[in-house]
């Protein structure tokens, strides 16, 4: 399944992504998703986005939802990269000490 279908054009401003992962049923689905395969997350992921989108032009639902995946889907495509990337691991857990 492909995830960049899921992506924006742009990178959301910080503080719409800090408002839009503050909803409830987000962090429901968002914790929900732990110790799923990938594919099942964006699954998951396809289906919240389709199950939030009104059809109507300016639908804040909908925007907030994609700003919700986005993020998410950014973040594990980061954390996919670094977990193939011995060095980068090694030196995030550096990092994080």
């Amino acid at each position: 399944m492909n995830h960049s279908d899921l992506l924006l054009n742009t990178q959301p401003e910080r503080e719409e992504i800090l408002v839009a992962v503050e909803d409830p049923d987000w962090q429901l689905l968002r914790g929900s998703l732990e110790g799923t395969t990938t594919t099942e997350k964006l699954r998951r992921l396809h289906v919240y986005v389709a199950d939030h989108h009104w059809g109507y032009v300016g639908d804040v639902h909908y925007r907030a939802a994609r700003v919700q995946v986005h993020n998410y889907v950014s973040e594990l495509t980061q954390a996919l990269v670094h977990a193939r990337d011995p060095s980068r691991l090694a030196q995030l857990r550096r990092q994080n000490r």
